[in-house]
């Protein structure tokens, strides 16, 4: 949780957050609200996270390398 919002998953120390995606739009506001506190955020479609998990671990072990670099 990053007050006041609730986020799917989040690594504080990274300031990364993972979200997956349903079929619901995108919350811009929340977006920028996220993004102009230091935080990157990595977006996942439902079924890539069922289907093609190794893909989405991947990609978030490289999101997570990048933000140790910043």
């Amino acid at each position: 949780r990053i007050p006041p919002y609730i986020v799917d998953f989040v690594c504080l120390g990274r300031k990364l957050i993972v979200e997956v995606v349903l079929d619901e739009p995108r919350d811009e506001a929340l977006i920028c609200s996220l993004k102009g506190g230091g935080y990157r955020i990595v977006r996942f479609q439902e079924r890539d996270v069922l289907e093609k998990t190794e893909a989405v671990l991947r990609a978030i072990l490289t999101a997570l390398a990048e933000q140790r670099r910043k």
